[in-house]
C-alpha cells in the first residue's frame, strides 16, 4: 500500500515537474514572466488530440504535438517576446496575460467547449502488478518520462560545453559576450 501511494505522489510530481521545468527554463534563461506558458501546454495538448484523431496514433501525437507548440513557441518569442525582454515584468505580465484569453478563445473555436480525452495505446491501458498490487502502467510510463526530462536536461545544462555556455550566459551574460558567447542565440535555443 505504501508504495502505490509513493508511486502516485511520483507520479504526480512528476506531472508538475513537467509543467514546471518549461516556465522555470524560460523565467531563469530568458528572464521573461510567461505567465502563457499554462496556454502554450493547453495548446500542444489539442493539437495533440487533433493529430490523434486524424491518425489514430498516440505516439504519432506524442511525438508531433511538442514539435509543433515548440513551433508555436518559438514564433511568440520572434514575434513577441524578444521584444520584451529586458522591458519591465509588468509588462512582460500583461502581454503574458493577454495571451492566455487568445490561447483560451483560439481553442474554444477550434475545439470547442466540451472536455476531450485521448485513450492511451493498449501497452499503457493496462495494469503492472507491483508486489501483488495492480498500479497502471501509463502511470509508470510518465514518472518514467519524468525522470528522462530530469536526467536529460542536468547532463546537458551541467555536463556540456552547451550548458557551460548556457550557464555562463545566464549568470554573466556580459562576460560570455567577451567570450565569443552568442548569448542572444544559445537563450534562443
Amino acid at each position: 500500500m505504501f508504495l502505490i501511494q509513493f508511486l502516485n505522489a511520483l507520479q504526480f510530481s512528476m506531472t508538475l515537474f513537467l509543467l514546471a521545468v518549461g516556465l522555470t527554463i524560460i523565467f531563469g534563461l530568458m528572464k521573461i514572466v510567461n505567465l502563457a506558458h499554462g496556454s502554450l501546454y493547453m495548446i500542444g495538448a489539442y493539437i495533440g488530440l487533433s493529430i490523434w484523431n486524424y491518425s489514430d496514433s498516440f505516439w504519432l501525437a506524442l511525438i508531433i504535438s511538442p514539435l509543433i507548440t515548440s513551433l508555436i513557441g518559438s514564433f511568440l518569442y520572434f514575434i513577441l517576446f524578444r521584444h520584451i525582454q529586458n522591458a519591465d515584468p509588468m509588462r512582460q505580465v500583461l502581454l503574458t496575460f493577454g495571451l492566455i484569453y487568445i490561447g483560451l478563445d483560439a481553442v474554444r473555436m477550434i475545439w470547442g467547449t466540451m472536455s476531450h480525452s485521448i485513450s492511451a495505446p493498449d501497452i499503457l491501458a493496462q495494469s503492472i502488478l507491483l508486489f501483488n498490487e495492480p498500479y497502471p502502467a501509463y502511470r509508470l510510463f510518465v514518472i518514467f518520462i519524468g525522470l528522462l526530462v530530469l536526467f536529460t536536461l542536468y547532463f546537458i545544462l551541467e555536463k556540456t560545453i552547451v550548458g557551460a555556455k548556457v550557464r555562463a550566459s545566464v549568470d554573466d551574460p556580459e562576460t560570455a559576450k567577451l567570450l565569443k558567447i552568442n548569448t542572444d542565440k544559445i537563450l534562443f535555443y
